[in-house]
């Protein structure tokens, strides 16, 4: 059967580049803007088993996203990245965390609304057994999703905290004893109810999953799910109930607080290094640009 790893389409084409920069490191910049198009374009007929003319829609839509990309997004990260690295080498404020989260709310802004109408259309076009092997791909990873829950009460623990501090070692370098000992401490803390917060995702991913089908199944045309796509966004951005949006809020003061955390116990040496690590990702993207074809 085949495997449908993400609710929905549009996530895939809006954060697959992001995602696969922070999997695979920053040596492999490079290789994303290559070959990221036709991996992309690979995985999506794998998903929907795509008509001819789906793979020719497909094909071009991605082509254009990625020159796009290259030509008017990178340019705009090289600045924010640039500033971030000059404005943290003394280590991280507060305020500076506030300018940070909200360039990047402003750039996945930009990034939806380049991908949500190609999006639109190629959900409006999608036919009755694509959904179905869609809605059936959907049961089965949520049930695969619900055992690993299940497992992770056991063990995922002490694997998160051994990717946990080898991320952190990558990005700053050997971490001491004492760094070694805190981390551990609030990670074991910040992760004491993972369980439960997990579980609460997956309920609301089924619940996602339902209203997505339900509006597939209705044959709805381009405008109908490009309004319900840009909905979707809205609510997930500023929730209606205001239990949801204060959850929202808190999930991202939290975040920052903890990014304070770790910052407050860096030596001056492994800030050194997370800048150096930087400056490489900021080389590579710079790179990559390319220039607008002069007219």
């Amino acid at each position: 059967m085949k495997r449908f790893q993400k609710a929905l389409f549009l996530k895939k084409m809006v954060f697959a580049a992001l995602i696969l920069f922070l999997l695979m490191g920053c040596s492999s910049i490079q290789l994303v803007y290559e070959f990221g198009d036709d991996y992309l374009e690979w995985k999506l007929d794998d998903y929907f088993d795509l008509t001819h003319e789906q793979e020719a829609f497909v094909e071009e839509s991605i082509d254009q996203y990625f020159i796009w990309h290259r030509q008017e997004e990178l340019p705009q990260y090289v600045q924010l990245l640039e500033k971030l690295s000059q404005e943290s080498a003394d280590g991280v404020t507060k305020e500076e965390l506030d300018w940070a989260f909200a360039q990047y709310e402003k750039r996945r802004d930009v990034l939806l609304e380049q991908v949500i109408p190609k999006t639109a259309k190629f959900l409006s076009g999608l036919h009755a057994e694509q959904i179905k092997v869609l809605e059936a791909t959907m049961l089965e990873e949520n049930k695969e999703m619900a055992e690993g829950l299940e497992r992770s009460r056991n063990k995922q623990g002490e694997e998160d905290l051994e990717k946990f501090l080898g991320s952190l070692n990558e990005w700053f370098g050997e971490l001491n004893p004492k760094q070694v000992k805190q981390l551990t401490q609030w990670h074991q803390e910040w992760n004491k109810n993972r369980a439960d917060r997990s579980s609460e995702r997956l309920e609301r991913r089924k619940n996602s999953q339902s209203v997505f089908l339900a509006l597939l199944k209705t044959d709805p045309s381009q405008e109908k799910v490009d309004q319900w796509l840009r909905q979707q966004v809205r609510l997930y951005v500023s929730p209606l109930d205001p239990d949801a949006q204060s959850k929202r809020n808190e999930r991202i003061e939290r975040n920052k607080k903890r990014i304070l955390m770790v910052d407050s116990i860096l030596t001056r040496q492994q800030r050194q290094n997370a800048i150096e690590e930087l400056q490489s990702y900021i080389d590579q993207m710079r790179n990559m640009v390319i220039k607008p074809k002069s007219t």
